[in-house]
């Protein structure tokens, strides 16, 4: 869950897990760096610019998991399908905002979407752009999905299953 956390740090904030320049002088990691700012409530500092979300209470949801996935403690980190759920609840979020401002100005799309991620960082479709493209099929209403390890509706990457 650890990894999990940190790879959604990473693309809400658009910054890479490890740096000596990007946190300032007293972070190197991505985790502690976001943290302060999450617990703090400057959600702004982490947020990457260039993102294009369009509501930040789905930024809120995403950092809130992906802090909860970091914790040092890890008997109290969330379970993956906790944070899917999560994840599934701040994409809504997104879809909604972005439909409103779609209909104003031609456009949109979610900012968690492995396209949009992909041309932030380069247009490079990483692993975890593939997991969050799956987590965008999955259908929150549909009762067929489960982490039990039988899902009816097709992953579009069936190799992360």
């Amino acid at each position: 869950m650890y990894s999990f956390g940190i790879i959604l740090l990473e693309l809400i904030s658009g910054r890479p897990p490890i740096s000596t320049i990007s946190f300032g002088e007293h972070f190197r990691n991505i985790g502690p760096w976001a943290k302060l700012y999450y617990e703090s409530g400057d959600i702004e500092a982490i947020i990457d610019p260039s993102g294009g979300y369009q509501d930040v209470q789905s930024i809120w949801k995403i950092a809130e998991a992906a802090v909860r996935c970091i914790d040092t403690e890890p008997r109290k980190r969330p379970c993956m399908p906790e944070v899917v759920k999560e994840i599934q609840d701040a994409m809504a979020l997104e879809r909604a905002a972005s439909s409103s401002s779609e209909t104003m100005r031609g456009g949109g799309g979610c900012p968690f979407s492995p396209a949009a991620v992909s041309v932030r960082s380069g247009g490079t479709m990483r692993s975890h752009d593939m997991v969050m493209d799956n987590l965008l099929l999955m259908d929150d209403d549909d009762d067929s999905t489960s982490f039990s390890g039988s899902v009816s509706k097709p992953y579009k990457y069936p190799e992360l299953r």
